[in-house]
């Protein structure tokens, strides 16, 4: 998957999101939120709170994408299985 060109804006940020979770460039076996948060800033320069990443990740959950986002509890989140 192309890195998104999205700008530095927050309306973005969940493209950019997606983006970690398919391509993980840090090889992470689980994202937290607070890794998710890390990464934002680190490859894009987006600042978001705790909230609006977990906003975005039930949106991802609820979209019919070519691959499945799994989350375990006081793990994090990753990509279960790729139809």
């Amino acid at each position: 998957m192309k890195k998104p060109s999205v700008s530095s804006s927050k309306k973005g940020a969940i493209f950019n999101i997606l983006w970690l979770l398919v391509e993980n460039p840090k090889k992470l076996d689980y994202f937290r939120q607070v890794d998710i948060k890390e990464q934002l800033i680190e490859e894009f320069g987006i600042y978001l709170d705790r909230k609006t990443i977990q906003d975005y990740l039930d949106i991802l959950f609820e979209l019919k994408l070519p691959f499945e986002i799994a989350h375990e509890n006081n793990k994090g989140y990753y990509i279960s299985n790729r139809l």
